[in-house]
């Protein structure tokens, strides 16, 4: 278990993400920190955690360090999209919560994989 420094919050509402940084400060004692933007909130992190219901890429490949561990737990249908496809190819290791469920739900793997972006056989294993 990584010991966090500093967790960076992103929200399109900045209100809505300085609220519940301030709700988390409360639970956790480590500085949590609204950011104005997704690239200030991704750049230079270890740990990259998104939670949306976007049908596009929520940041870019370009703004993530080499060895960041990327969690993509929004994207539950065919259609959406939160991960950018180049950092999915990319990947080192790609860990899924179950197979079967990927390939039915998680547009972010959904669609490099039918358009021929990505392989099947690019991934290293399951969880459960």
């Amino acid at each position: 278990v990584r010991k966090l420094e500093e967790v960076r919050i992103f929200d399109i509402d900045f209100e809505r993400a300085s609220q519940f940084a301030e709700e988390m400060m409360q639970q956790f004692s480590v500085t949590m920190r609204p950011t104005k933007t997704n690239q200030e909130c991704v750049e230079g992190a270890d740990i990259i955690t998104s939670v949306t219901t976007s049908k596009r890429a929520t940041f870019s490949a370009e703004w993530v360090k080499k060895g960041a561990h990327i969690n993509g737990v929004g994207a539950y249908t065919p259609e959406m999209c939160e991960i950018p496809r180049e950092i999915i190819k990319a990947a080192d290791i790609v860990i899924f919560d179950t197979m079967d469920g990927v390939l039915k739900e998680a547009g972010d793997f959904i669609s490099p994989l039918q358009d021929g972006y990505i392989q099947r056989d690019s991934y290293h294993g399951e969880l459960g």
